[in-house]
């Protein structure tokens, strides 16, 4: 009797063993093929490739012209730099995602000399700072530009979607030189272009060392991720929501006198979306810290439906919080977890 069921027993180990090595032998997801998101991949690469839609939209940098001697430089529609020429000297802000050729498209608008200068460390914002000699940026960041310079991960991410495949970009087509880096000086509240200057605003909110740039020539501030319609405040360095929220209320007197333009989008931003931002973040400040959801993503919508924000919970208050990951953190496992999910696209 002993004896049958020790013969059952490995008779059903023998089993699972077998049935995992079937398991570990099966072609992966994204090994499989998938026709339905290929058709549907090959059919959006034949629209966007064909000469219709490369004339209207993809440069693959777009310039617009957003005031009188201030230019809108889109880049594939991802991400936008923003350069203000004076008498002397131009001002870029940002560097866009980090295919090759911001440079070339900068010195065809202006040949004086460039300082270039970032809203924030993030690379949807600073993937071509390799094309410069020299980058400024608020001192809160540096520590982080320095480490998503060092690994490229624009590529990593350009790779992931599936904008590569539609847009044809070659391996060579990416910015992989690295840029050296300097803080915005502590003084320093302006850069005088000649006949204009651009006035330097630190907004810690998306990130600590976020800031805004007003021109006093148009008025046009521009604001990076601080006021998009996608507001995220999930990164460990974002300010708590209520700060945030002082944030918003300085900045919706800077904007009052002119446009403002975010990192995503071909238009300005609604004069009122700051006071409907700042409206969404009250909100969500009332409703408190509930701590049943302190670990959870909160997303939550403004009345008109134009604002998305997202944050910790935990997050809400004034408070010092036990951070137990850093921004340079999540960019590393997602270079990590990046060979596993590329292949599937």
């Amino acid at each position: 009797m002993e004896n049958d069921l020790l013969q059952k027993e490995l008779k059903r180990r023998e089993q699972i063993k077998e049935q995992k090595l079937q398991k570990k032998n099966e072609p992966k997801f994204w090994e499989k093929k998938h026709p339905v998101l290929e058709f549907s991949l090959n059919l959006l690469k034949k629209y966007v490739s064909s000469e219709q839609f490369q004339n209207k939209y993809f440069a693959p940098f777009k310039v617009k012209e957003i005031g009188d001697g201030a230019y809108m430089i889109s880049e594939t529609y991802i991400s936008n730099a923003y350069l203000f020429v004076g008498t002397d000297e131009s001002l870029l802000i940002d560097t866009g995602f980090g295919l090759s050729g911001l440079k070339k498209t900068v010195e065809e608008i202006s040949k004086k000399p460039l300082t270039v200068v970032l809203t924030h460390s993030h690379p949807f914002v600073s993937g071509g700072v390799g094309e410069f000699n020299k980058v400024y940026i608020h001192k809160n960041e540096l520590k982080y530009i320095k480490y998503i310079n060092k690994i490229n991960i624009n590529k990593y991410i350009y790779n992931l979607f599936p904008l590569k495949k539609i847009f044809n970009i070659e391996e060579n087509a990416y910015v992989d030189k690295k840029a050296e880096f300097a803080a915005l000086e502590k003084d320093k509240t302006e850069f005088d272009l000649g006949g204009r200057t651009v006035k330097i605003i630190h907004t810690p909110s998306h990130t600590s060392g976020s800031c805004c740039f007003k021109d006093s020539k148009t008025g046009i501030v521009v604001t990076g991720h601080v006021t998009s319609p996608l507001s995220l405040m999930i990164f460990p360095s974002a300010s708590a929501l209520n700060d945030y929220s002082s944030v918003l209320a300085k900045l919706q007197n800077e904007i009052s006198s002119g446009e403002n333009y975010s990192a995503y989008g071909l238009k300005p931003l609604q004069s009122t979306g700051t006071a409907d931002l700042k409206s969404l973040v009250d909100s969500a400040v009332a409703r408190g810290n509930t701590s049943s959801f302190s670990k959870l993503i909160h997303i939550r919508f403004s009345d008109n439906k134009r604002r998305v924000l997202v944050y910790f919970p935990a997050k809400v208050e004034r408070r010092e919080l036990k951070e137990r990951v850093l921004d340079i953190g999540i960019f590393k496992y997602f270079v990590n977890v990046y060979d596993l999910i590329v292949n599937m696209f």
